[in-house]
């Protein structure tokens, strides 16, 4: 991983959608990230997080907070999926699992914030 004072942004392959790509992004502060968050391409009119999606999540998870409950947040993420915010991310509801926040909608990428608190 990069280090520094900004975000650091990275694409990867999307786990079952051939030609497709998810991105994922970290905050820093001090010396560990703070915050991330996963996003994968939206299927409109639905959308599904798929077992691959769901294994790609736990493994971002695992780095960011692996103290969290991860079943509990794929089964929230799987539950917003197909929850739809025109006005952005920043609508978003906040809902946390231990020692972390997680926020799930689609705008039109499905997309996932994890946010350690105190």
């Amino acid at each position: 991983m990069k280090s520094g004072g900004r975000n650091h942004s990275y694409r990867f392959d999307h786990p079952t959608l051939p030609g497709e790509s998810m991105g994922v992004e970290f905050r820093p502060a001090a010396q560990a990230f703070t915050e991330g968050s996963i996003r994968w391409p939206g299927d409109l009119p639905e959308t599904v997080l798929d077992d691959g999606e769901a294994r790609a999540l736990r493994a971002f998870l695992a780095f960011i907070a692996p103290d969290a409950d991860a079943d509990a947040i794929v089964q929230y993420v799987r539950s917003q999926a197909n929850t739809s915010y025109d006005g952005g991310s920043s609508e978003y509801p906040r809902k946390r699992f231990g020692p972390v926040d997680v926020l799930a909608g689609r705008t039109v990428e499905l997309i996932v914030r994890v946010e350690r608190r105190p």
